[in-house]
């Protein structure tokens, strides 16, 4: 299956004087995209609004020329990893991800559970250990346990490795392009250069609340200067 994702005339404030997101119109397909954009800029606010957590107002959000807000199915093929987890702290890790699988109508059972949790490096002894008593790494390899469970088409990270040790984030990187060779769509943001270029094939550039420039990665020289010249870049 391949999928199609288009944003067309995306606006959103939160105020009348600002703009965080201005007409924006970019269409995705396969692949992994890297937003980057200085602190304020909106990205957190863009992957709000493509996952439904956040509404535009006005805009339409298009999975392969259907809008997902006229075909409520269609947000099932999209998942969102925030950058900071949320999930019921009371509750076990694994009634959590059992919750979770239930709202995309995934069908899982405990070989399942145990098997994602050694793909993303938790013992299975904490499978029935509330969150709470996580720590902050343990609950993003968590998000990546539910995503991984999920299997969505379009994949949403904001800073993806916050809070992972660097042997996790080997993994992870791994299983990222392991999920694109399955003709994924996947879309991340981070600030840290060895990330954007060990995962990246594409990089988009937000800035004045619209994307401003795209690249693939393979035609960038030098990747910390382009980064920088696009930081720095006055708005036209």
């Amino acid at each position: 299956m391949i999928i199609i994702l288009k944003l067309t005339n995306i606006s959103k404030s939160f105020d009348k004087k600002h703009m965080v997101i201005n007409d924006l119109s970019i269409t995705i397909n396969e692949g992994i995209h890297c937003i980057i954009g200085k602190n304020g800029a909106g990205k957190t606010t863009l992957l709000n609004i493509v996952s439904s957590i956040m509404f535009p107002d006005v805009g339409d959000i298009l999975v392969d020329e259907k809008s997902i807000y006229t075909h409520n199915n269609l947000r099932s093929h999209i998942f969102y990893v925030p950058i900071e987890p949320f999930f019921y702290e009371r509750l076990s890790a694994k009634d959590n991800l059992l919750l979770i699988c239930s709202l995309f109508e995934k069908d899982i059972n405990i070989n399942d559970l145990e098997k994602v949790f050694e793909q993303v490096n938790l013992e299975k002894e904490v499978l029935n250990n509330p969150v709470h008593t996580f720590s902050s790494g343990m609950k993003q390899k968590l998000n990546f346990a539910s995503m991984l469970l999920v299997k969505p088409y379009i994949i949403l990270l904001d800073e993806p490795f916050n809070a992972l040790d660097y042997e996790t984030q080997e993994k992870f990187s791994l299983l990222l392009k392991e999920m694109k060779s399955q003709k994924r769509i996947i879309i991340f943001t981070s600030h840290i250069s060895n990330t954007i270029s060990t995962l990246a094939d594409n990089l988009l550039v937000l800035k004045n609340g619209n994307i401003t420039h795209q690249e693939n990665i393979d035609k960038i020289l030098d990747l910390n200067k382009w980064i920088k010249t696009m930081m720095s870049e006055e708005k036209s």
